[in-house]
């Protein structure tokens, strides 16, 4: 697999190593940011409740916008992260070549590998991630009795669901047998359906980055927005653009390739089998 050209294929398998201090942290911010939810959502909920019926009602209204608002939102924000790292950085780059750039060039050649991973290594880094945004909403002095504030914090919150759920939906996306209530959430289009993520590994890799549900891929590729943030990156940014040179779901023998069979056998035609 072409990495870059100081990279080979095997840096892949052997730079990402987590270490026990990184697990700690991982674990760190699972709960942290599981708290900070709790306790946004029940200062809202309370807020609500001690509501009059029609202010509750309302308010009710503006919580339910915000939520579907902040789901989309991580939608589009998968997308983009997923984006640059699997277009621009290298395996060397500072901070995020290890935890981020590695795994995501992996994905391509070894897709079931993320259902490898256990709760922590799959959610942690995720919910990091949004820790920093939860605790300005925690220590901020917000009154959730009015309609804009509430709908900015659940807004946030939802955001920040959605993003620590990203991974898992992902992971969930590459299981040959989800479970039951898990496919059903797919086949409804709710969370990342498995046969949809396919068009996203099907060489060159350059669409349908978005993983959390996967809603706005059509709409993004139908405005060429990658290819805006490629023009952005290469042009503006002056960055190098990595582009992957195996169709690994082509390669008989592949992990990939493997993957690409078994979803056919489940959904028939699939990804770069649609073209």
């Amino acid at each position: 697999m072409l990495l870059a050209k100081d990279a080979d294929a095997d840096q892949v398998h052997t730079i990402y190593r987590r270490t026990v201090g990184h697990v700690a942290f991982e674990l760190f911010g699972i709960v942290a940011a599981g708290v900070s939810v709790a306790l946004l959502v029940g200062r809202a909920g309370a807020a609500i409740a001690e509501a009059e019926a029609d202010v509750a009602r309302v308010l009710s209204a503006i919580a339910a916008a915000a939520v579907v608002a902040g789901y989309v939102l991580a939608d589009f924000a998968s997308g983009v992260v997923h984006f640059t790292f699997d277009r621009f950085f290298t395996l060397d780059t500072p901070l995020l070549g290890k935890h981020f750039v590695a795994p995501f060039r992996q994905h391509h050649s070894d897709p079931k590998h993320i259902t490898k991973h256990g709760f922590i290594e799959t959610n942690g880094n995720n919910c990091l991630a949004t820790c920093p945004a939860l605790f300005a909403l925690v220590v901020l002095p917000f009154d959730y009795s009015l309609g804009w504030q509430l709908f900015f914090v659940i807004f946030v919150v939802a955001g920040a669901v959605g993003t620590f759920a990203t991974n898992q939906f992902h992971k969930w996306a590459h299981h040959n047998n989800p479970p039951t209530v898990v496919a059903w959430l797919q086949a409804h289009r709710v969370i990342l359906p498995r046969d949809h993520h396919q068009i996203h590994h099907s060489h060159p890799y350059d669409t349908h980055y978005c993983i959390t549900t996967g809603w706005l891929n059509p709409l993004l590729l139908k405005l060429n927005f990658w290819k805006g943030l490629e023009f952005v990156g290469t042009k503006v940014l002056r960055q190098r653009m990595f582009t992957e040179t195996t169709p690994w779901e082509q390669v008989p023998g592949s992990p990939a390739f493997e993957e690409r069979t078994q979803m056919r056998a489940v959904f028939g035609p699939v990804g770069s089998d649609l073209a």
